[in-house]
C-alpha cells in the first residue's frame, strides 16, 4: 500500500514539527505550509491526498484555502480535516460554508489524528472531536 500524502498547514513551527513526527510514524508522507498562500502553492505543486488545516493561518488563511479548494476543480476532491487547536471560535461558522470531512478539537492524540485522516481520505469521516490525554501540549 502506498503511503498517503498529507499537507499540514499550521502557523506554529512546533505543531508542524509534531504533526510531521507523528504522521511519519503512521507511514504518511507529510508536506507543511505555514500560511494560506504557501498551502495553496503546495497544493498546486503536488496534489495531496488529504489536507490537515488549522484555521488560524496568516496570508490567505484557512478561509482562503477552502475558497480556492471549492473553486478549482482539481482541488475539489481533496478531503480537508480542520484542527481547532484553540477551540471553536466565531470564525468557525464562516468555515461551515465549505465542505470539510473532519473536525478535531484541541490536541488530538497521534492515533486519533492518523485515524481521522485515513477516514477522511476514505470518506468515512463524520465530525469527530477529541481532547486526548496525550502528554503533548500545543
Amino acid at each position: 500500500m502506498m503511503p498517503i500524502h498529507v499537507l499540514v498547514a499550521s502557523s506554529s513551527a512546533y505543531r508542524r514539527w509534531w504533526y510531521v513526527e507523528q504522521l511519519q510514524q503512521h507511514d504518511m508522507e507529510v508536506t507543511t505550509a505555514h500560511d494560506g498562500l504557501t498551502c495553496i502553492q503546495q497544493m498546486r505543486a503536488c496534489l495531496p491526498d488529504v489536507v490537515l488545516l488549522e484555521p488560524s493561518l496568516l496570508w490567505g488563511g484557512s478561509h482562503g484555502v477552502l475558497a480556492v479548494r471549492s473553486q478549482e476543480p482539481e482541488f475539489q476532491h481533496i478531503p480537508v480535516v480542520l484542527v481547532a487547536v484553540d477551540g471553536i471560535s466565531p470564525d468557525w461558522y464562516e468555515l461551515s460554508r465549505y465542505s470539510v470531512q473532519g473536525l478535531l478539537l484541541r490536541r488530538p492524540s497521534a492515533q486519533k489524528l492518523a485515524a481521522t485522516l485515513y477516514a477522511a481520505l476514505n470518506e468515512e469521516c463524520d465530525v469527530a472531536s477529541t481532547c486526548s490525554d496525550s502528554p503533548v501540549a500545543f
